[in-house]
């Protein structure tokens, strides 16, 4: 749930600072590797509509959207998982850890 409540926080900050609807940037493969289809996390996307934790996440993003959860991550527009570490994040320092996923702006 913190994750899914910093992805949010990120996206939206995300579409603030550029001004890009959150429907469009959810769906652009450059912030977000797993919706290509050769990224090792790409089966992921494969739930169910009906999952129990997938209605979790549902809800906490629209909580997140609607104004209902505060900015978990701090103002970041950025993010990596922190095995892999990308050219772009060598000159800067992250701003949040949540479980794995480290959160720039």
């Amino acid at each position: 749930l913190p994750l899914v409540e910093a992805f949010t926080s990120m996206i939206k900050n995300l579409s603030t600072k550029t001004g890009q609807e959150i429907s469009c940037l959810i769906r652009n493969a450059s912030y977000f590797s797993v919706l290509n289809p050769d990224d090792k996390n790409h089966s992921c996307l494969n739930v169910s509509a009906d999952d129990v934790k997938f209605q979790m996440c549902v809800r906490t993003a629209q909580r997140m959207l609607s104004g209902g959860l505060g900015d978990c991550c701090f103002g970041a527009t950025m993010f990596h998982y922190s095995d892999n570490i990308p050219d772009w994040a060598m000159a800067r320092g992250y701003i949040a850890d949540i479980d794995g996923i480290l959160f720039y702006t």
